[in-house]
């Protein structure tokens, strides 16, 4: 997300402070002070450094389910439960005012030590091989999102298409929430189909609670096609109703005479090699090789989009942007970016050890004057770069990766750090809005799976311009996930750190020493009712440097009708972020760190540009429909005020208040999947300054209208 030739006042102003924004777009750095980071949002708006958290794959008991479903395509309508929680993501903003009409292609893969990973895997998506007819009045199926649950009627059964279709790597580091596994043509032996199902499970290995990788899931599909009794297999993925999470679909088509179950082992059947290197046929692109041992693919993601803004900055650019250009009316521009690269994973030996990695380089571009500076930006450079290794072996419940080098990560949904904001779409970088870059600068990611539990060991340095002060992070999570409770406990330090504090009467005190107590915990099927679900998260802040006490918290309860037509779905949720009160001996205000994504807590597409995560409260209200597999509806409500007067650290025209009323924004998200490779979204939105804005700048304001129309091509 480049910035125009002047720098946005928030964006300078927090990453001065040390408080780093991260839910805005970055305007120009011109201000080498210190312009927050732009994060770009989960296949929306973005503004931060994107992260992937990595949950492991293991596999875990099975419930069967005598699926009953309408006979629509199999991975289509009917909506399913938030069952399996995955732990939210957290971001470290270091960057305050960014880009916020993102869909955040992130088209890089990052594997986890569970399976499932930061960046290799969503480089290598599978082969887009026909999807069989199914009829789902007759499927079979088994959802892998417990290993406790005993079996369930077909009543209770869910169809895996809870939420719209989505390309694959846009589902890349997020929280799997159901794992199903169909048989598109059982057998009418029950006991025999329940017994085939088991060994897909268990040769599949992905469970609820991972963290989505497209890499590691090619693979597992892979070890599935290798089953004696399997003719074909796909998988499909779609986006939950609940947020930030995915539904992973398994459809698996019996051969036409199955083996006994005693012949179905995974090491009867050995795979011709294939991919355009073994194949010879083009027609196998995006994978370059294929084999039982290995999988090497290109990788090559790409997004386009157009965008316009009315009454930019509510109409008072010179309170926000620094530079002669001062952006007012309609300002209409388009933005472009195109990655391209490889990535593969390959086992050693026989051993359960497989090693992997990614290599991609990425161009990004703003043609015509945004609403950052006037003149065209273009620039080139390496995006992922990262290698990494596995063990894992089948049914085994412990599994270990590791990884090191330039890739995406996220911490449970991203409250403290988000697969958005790894990286600084501003200034020369180009593409703000589109804010394609969110791999970190560098990472070195451990993760460990024992049964349902998953610890996560991590340290981070973002992707920062060079006018901005860097920072590193260190951290580790302990989570635990089953079929309704998911609960995680994360630490996190910052070791190292350029940037500083600002408190009143000009003193600074350094944000390197900071040091974060984060616990988090989900409910799904709430007091037992279907789709209702609850979550909650917080985090304490402390120094070991000088007298620091700030606190974040957001409370969110959902509910989705499953059985509804178009699934609607509801929720709301309060969150607070701590301010300085200078009548304290402590400071106050909170850190974001790296937090964005704008489904999530890039709080507002445009309120978002102007006041971050810190020092404010907020109601937030959505509702969504969808009316098929390939279309989403969201339409979701903002009013954010501000727990202090006192705003050091924030847009420098609001960094002294006159009023806590910070204004309400209402925002209307539509998604439509052209295929499992090309995604159509568009965004609108119009935010109305509240008071405390009105009273900060020279004239008069005005509501910030935005409109965005984007494309993304993922392979």
């Amino acid at each position: 997300m480049p910035a125009s030739a002047g720098l946005a006042q928030e964006e300078f102003s927090d990453i001065h402070t040390t408080e780093l924004n991260v839910s805005t777009h970055a305007a120009d750095l011109e201000a080498i002070d210190a312009a927050p980071n732009p994060q770009p949002i989960e296949l929306l708006a973005v503004t931060a450094i994107d992260q992937l958290p990595v949950e492991d794959i293991h596999q875990q008991p099975i419930d069967l389910l005598q699926e009953n479903q309408s006979q629509e395509n199999p991975l289509q309508k009917n909506s399913f439960n938030a069952e399996t929680i995955s732990l939210s993501p957290v971001v470290l903003p270091e960057l305050e005012a960014v880009q916020t009409d993102s869909i955040d292609p992130i088209l890089t893969a990052s594997i986890s030590a569970d399976f499932t990973s930061q960046n290799a895997a969503s480089h290598l998506l599978t082969q887009s091989s026909p999807e069989p007819s199914i009829d789902l009045s007759s499927d079979l199926s088994i959802d892998l999102s417990t290993s406790t649950q005993p079996p369930q009627s077909s009543e209770t059964a869910y169809d895996p298409n809870a939420g719209i279709r989505i390309p694959l790597n846009l589902g890349e580091g997020r929280p799997i929430e159901r794992v199903y596994i169909y048989l598109t043509n059982p057998t009418d032996d029950a006991a025999e189909n329940e017994t085939l199902q088991q060994e897909i499970t268990e040769a599949f290995g992905i469970e609820a609670g991972e963290s989505f990788s497209p890499l590691f899931v090619d693979r597992a599909i892979r070890q599935v096609q290798g089953l004696p009794f399997v003719e074909s297999v796909e998988y499909r993925l779609y986006e939950s109703n609940a947020p930030g999470r995915v539904i992973v679909a398994v459809l698996a088509t019996l051969k036409p005479t199955t083996p006994q179950p005693e012949e179905a082992s995974p090491a009867a059947t050995t795979q011709q090699s294939g991919g355009i290197l073994g194949s010879g046929d083009f027609g196998d692109f995006p994978t370059l090789y294929v084999s039982d041992r290995a999988l090497f693919k290109f990788v090559l993601n790409g997004s386009v989009g157009l965008f316009s803004d009315t009454n930019p900055w509510f109409g008072n650019p010179q309170n926000f942007v620094f530079s002669p250009y001062q952006p007012n009316g309609t300002i209409t521009w388009g933005e472009y970016s195109l990655e391209a690269g490889l990535a593969g994973i390959t086992r050693i030996g026989d051993a359960p050890f497989y090693l992997y990695g990614a290599a991609t380089y990425m161009i990004s571009s703003t043609v015509q004057p945004d609403i950052f500076q006037e003149d065209d930006r273009f620039d080139g450079a390496i995006e992922q770069l990262y290698a990494g290794f596995l063990i894992a072996e089948r049914g085994n419940p412990i599994a270990f990766n590791f990884s090191v080098g330039r890739q995406k990560f996220q911490l449970n949904q991203g409250f403290l750090f988000s697969q958005f904001s790894g990286a600084v779409n501003a200034q020369d970088r180009g593409a703000s809005y589109l804010n394609p870059r969110t791999a970190y600068d560098m990472t070195v990611l451990a993760n460990a799976r024992i049964g349902n539990f998953r610890l996560q060991g991590f340290f981070l340095e973002p992707n920062l311009l060079s006018v901005q002060p860097r920072s590193q992070y260190l951290g580790a999570n302990l989570s635990y996930n089953d079929r309704t409770l998911e609960a995680s406990l994360a630490y996190i330090t910052i070791p190292y750190s350029e940037a500083v504090y600002l408190l009143p009467g000009g003193q600074t005190e350094p944000r390197e020493g900071l040091q974060v107590i984060n616990p988090r915990i989900r409910f799904a099927n709430l007091f037992g009712v279907d789709g209702l679900w609850a979550e909650s998260e917080y985090a304490y802040e402390f120094s070991d440097r000088f007298n620091m006490s700030a606190h974040g918290a957001y409370i969110w309860v959902g509910y989705t009708a499953n059985h509804v037509s178009w699934q609607p779905s509801f929720s709301y949720r309060f969150s607070g972020f701590s301010g300085d009160d200078p009548n304290t001996a402590a400071y106050e205000r909170f850190d974001p760190l790296q937090a964005g994504g704008l489904s999530d807590w890039l709080q507002g597409l445009t309120l978002g540009k102007v006041f971050n995560n810190s020092n404010n409260f907020s109601h937030r209200v959505s509702v969504s429909v969808q009316p098929n597999e390939l279309l989403s509806l969201s339409l979701v409500y903002y009013y954010r005020y501000a727990n202090q007067l006192n705003n050091l650290g924030g847009s420098p025209s609001l960094q002294n208040l006159q009023s806590r009323d910070i204004g309400h924004e209402l925002q209307l998200l539509t998604r439509y999947s052209l295929s499992r490779n090309l995604l159509l979204q568009f965004l609108s939105s119009i935010a109305f300054p509240g008071t405390a804005i009105q009273r900060a700048v020279s004239g008069e304001t005005d509501p910030w209208f935005t409109i965005q129309l984007s494309a993304y091509m993922f392979f």
